[in-house]
């Protein structure tokens, strides 16, 4: 916990499988003080926390699209993602990824954004850019073009 002893843990999300399991080893943890799991939170209670968060980490072992990279990225915060399902894809090079059920990787990964200033503002750059990607104008557009086709 050296140099990080500032830093909170936030589960935040629905209650899904593996959940007790999850609650239950938060419990047993030697920093249980600092794991916060408020469940489901209210969209305007998401951004407060997404604003206010040195690093957003998605664990997920599968997603149908990634939305929450994208709300990390236009948060301004950098963003560390499994490397799996459409992950990569929604995150591009604005990422940086850890294999699945890789604790190691992803605690190293998560060490390097929060001690290295250069490579977080990298990563939070290369996060603006790539939610350009994915706006609605552009939705809208590429799909008038099909509907024209």
């Amino acid at each position: 916990k050296t140099g990080f002893s500032n830093l909170k843990l936030v589960l935040a999300g629905e209650s899904a499988w593996l959940v007790q399991e999850t609650q239950n080893l938060a419990l047993k943890s030697p920093y249980k003080e600092d794991i916060i799991m408020p469940g489901k939170l209210k969209f305007g209670d998401l951004g407060l926390l997404m604003t206010s968060a040195s690093v957003f980490v998605l664990p997920s072992l599968y997603e149908g699209f990634g939305i929450p990279i994208l709300e990390a990225m236009a948060a301004g915060i950098p963003v560390i993602s499994a490397d799996n399902s459409s992950l990569r894809e929604v995150g591009g090079e604005a990422c940086l990824y850890f294999k699945d059920n890789n604790f190691d990787d992803l605690s190293q990964k998560i060490k390097q954004v929060l001690e290295d200033n250069n490579l977080k503002e990298n990563f939070t750059r290369k996060g603006s850019e790539q939610i350009k990607n994915f706006s609605w104008e552009k939705c809208a557009s590429e799909t008038l073009e099909y509907l024209k086709s």
